[in-house]
């Protein structure tokens, strides 16, 4: 029977989810409060389960050394140094360019070197070279015996020659990884461009005609959703010992390799963390990550110790919290953290994008390295040092051909207190810092101390939190795949890929709409917005996300995760342009795969290439809630239906990007030092 209030409107279906969810809860509880005291394991149980727990580690140590592969390349082409990109391929490695096939490691690293060298008569980059690549949105999985890795990556290149050329190029990576004598290499690398162009008019699309053309997909939403195989393949490696002591003391190993994994992450979420406070000039934020007797060395400008001299020192930037029409974008990239023996202590290198300015005034694009140190201090990881060297600021009108500005120093007042350790100029001049890392090719170093020892307890018990600290790394890598296999699927117009990456009860926003509830509302939303039938030939684009903070519940079965959204739109023959956002996704593991469960973007600002971020009239911002919010969602398949259902909710923030006008950014988390509340904290 249906009473009068049961209609299928949105209030009513919002309702439903949230009753059946309380149902779902209270019968989780009684089936818990019914239960009977967990018995110990047998042997036999406890072998099985350690020998899966080993594959499953084996797999997910998998993951992190293809992430470190794939950025240590963009590091080394950086630096020019050729044969160190040459060691990380595999003997009989293969590469794809577009139309340009090439075969083993010594030509693929030759082409790597002609791709910036070409007709200059050198071998090496010097004064005025500027060879900077940068990945977005990995999705990477491991094939189900757990022998061969793939990878989707997005990369933005800025090469050029200072009073000669600057050029823009961007494409996807779909990559083969192999292990060969133990270590993980490249095995196929496939470039497929998406554009390309000099500075001046800007970049067009790589494909010049009619017809759209898409880089494969090696995943489909289920698989993204599974970053290692839900089943793995057992492998004489991961035989558990005989005897009880062997057993225990094998799993306390297992253990500290997923120490090592989980700590990794955290480096990485508080690099992170550091760039969305650079982003907002949160400058006591900032300070908060630093160790007591952390420093801070910014440039030329001298290094600052202590948080208060750090906190001081940071104003130089610009005054405390992000004003008006101030663009000051520092997108933490491609960060490559070495794990001291023990795991607590860590370096990691990093790239720095930055795109700045004052709209209405003047605005800059730079390239800064990351040269950084973290300790874990009282049980939490802290930035020890941070050193900032800047390779490269231009002027965005100008671009890097034409403009360089020289290396910051102190400003009256800001003193330091010591001389910066490292003399150095700033592009043109050619200075890269040393690479501190060991190559990935090369190194054979295992995550975790071998030789632990097996920690207080029964083997159940640290069976089990092993078991739990494995959910945890799953979840973080798991988090990162569906968020990032999001974009590209929106980025193709596959609506029903985009959508079966939702849990059953999943929630999105549609930009400039509202909120919708449910996996299938959500797939009638985009479609009925945007309809069937894919990309459109002539544009195109590509929604880059990066900068990963994730938070994972302690049992690992939920996740939340912000990312920042560099959007860079492109078409065959008009005006490029930039969208700028942050999502906040929540996700859940349905059945063993990591689907969405909660997507909130918030965009911050957009701009045409040809004006940039410092010509953008409050008038154009005020008008775009509908136009550009639906341009912002998908401008490739521009509104084809007009039948989108009314959603369930309303749009959490703005439903527009705001600026010149500023709007609080929201976070999921809280200062992950100090515990500082944000501006806007998100509810759990």
């Amino acid at each position: 029977m249906r009473l009068p209030f049961m209609n299928d409107g949105p209030e009513w279906r919002h309702w439903r989810v949230v009753a059946g969810a309380l149902l779902l809860w209270l019968m989780s509880a009684a089936a818990l409060a019914a239960a009977p005291a967990p018995q110990s394991a047998s042997p036999a149980d406890q072998q099985q389960r350690i020998e899966r727990l080993s594959a499953n580690v084996r797999n997910a140590t998998a993951v992190r050394a293809v992430r470190r592969l794939q950025v240590a390349l963009n590091h080394y082409r950086e630096a020019g140094l050729w044969r160190e990109a040459a060691q990380l391929f595999t003997r009989d490695a293969t590469a794809q360019y577009g139309a340009q096939s090439l075969a083993g490691r010594g030509e693929i690293a030759a082409f790597l070197q002609s791709q910036v060298l070409a007709g200059t008569g050198r071998r090496q980059l010097g004064e005025g070279d500027l060879n900077t690549h940068l990945a977005f949105s990995p999705v990477i999985t491991v094939d189900a015996d757990g022998r061969i890795v793939r990878g989707r990556w997005h990369e933005l290149s800025m090469t050029g020659r200072y009073g000669a050329n600057a050029d823009w190029a961007n494409g996807i990576y779909e990559n083969v990884y192999a292990e060969e004598n133990g270590i993980w290499k490249i095995r196929h690398l496939h470039y497929y461009p998406s554009f390309v162009g000099p500075y001046a008019p800007g970049w067009r699309n790589a494909d010049r005609g009619d017809s759209v053309t898409i880089a494969p997909f090696h995943y489909t939403p289920a698989g993204a959703g599974t970053p290692i195989p839900l089943d793995p393949v057992i492998s004489p490696a991961d035989r558990a010992p005989a005897d009880a002591a062997g057993r225990k003391r094998r799993v306390a190993q297992l253990a500290a390799q997923l120490a090592c994994l989980q700590a990794e992450s955290k480096i990485r979420s508080l690099q992170s963390a550091y760039g969305f406070y650079m982003d907002r000039r949160m400058w006591d934020d900032i300070a908060d990550l630093y160790a007591d007797d952390g420093t801070f060395e910014p440039g030329q400008r001298g290094v600052y110790r202590g948080r208060a001299s750090i906190r001081h020192a940071l104003e130089q930037i610009g005054p405390k919290d992000l004003a008006v029409g101030v663009i000051n974008d520092h997108i933490q990239l491609q960060p490559v953290v070495t794990l001291a023996p023990d795991c607590h202590s860590a370096t990691l290198r990093g790239t720095e994008f930055v795109m700045a300015g004052q709209n209405g005034g003047d605005a800059a694009w730079g390239i800064n390295f990351h040269d950084d140190t973290y300790r874990f201090i009282d049980g939490r990881w802290r930035l020890q040092s941070a050193h900032v060297y800047q390779r490269m600021r231009s002027d965005y009108t100008q671009g890097w051909a034409k403009s360089a500005f020289p290396v910051r120093t102190a400003a009256a007042g800001y003193e330091p207190d010591a001389p910066s350790t490292v003399k150095y100029a700033a592009y043109p001049v050619f200075y890269v810092p040393p690479l501190r890392f060991p190559n990935p090719g090369r190194d054979r170093r295992p995550f975790g101390n071998p030789s632990v020892a097996a920690s207080a307890g029964s083997l159940d018990e640290l069976l089990a939190a092993a078991e739990r600290d494995l959910d945890i790394v799953n979840a973080q890598d798991g988090a990162e795949n569906v968020s990032n296999a999001y974009g590209y699927y929106i980025d193709e117009s596959l609506w029903d890929n985009t959508a079966e990456l939702f849990a059953v009860n999943g929630s999105k926003e549609l930009a400039g709409v509202g909120n919708y509830i449910g996996r299938e509302h959500v797939r009638e939303s985009m479609v009925g917005r945007y309809g069937r039938g894919g990309r459109r030939a002539g544009a195109m684009t590509l929604h880059q996300k990066t900068e990963p903070v994730v938070t994972v519940a302690d049992d690992g079965r939920t996740a939340r995760i912000r990312e920042k959204l560099l959007q860079l739109n492109s078409s065959r023959d008009g005006d490029g342009s930039y969208i700028i956002g942050i999502y906040e996704n929540n996700i859940v593991r349905e059945n063993g795969v990591w689907k969405i469960s909660r997507m909130d973007l918030d965009y911050t600002w957009n701009a045409s290439y040809s004006t940039g971020w410092a010509r953008v009239t409050p008038r154009r911002a005020a008008a775009a809630p509908a136009g550009a919010s639906a341009a912002a969602a998908a401008p490739a398949a521009p509104a084809r239906a007009n039948n989108v259902p009314p959603p369930d909710g309303p749009l959490r923030g703005a439903p527009a990007a705001p600026y010149p006008d500023l709007a609080t950014m929201a976070f999921h988390y809280r200062n992950p030092v100090s515990g500082r509340d944000p501006p806007e904290l998100l509810p759990p």
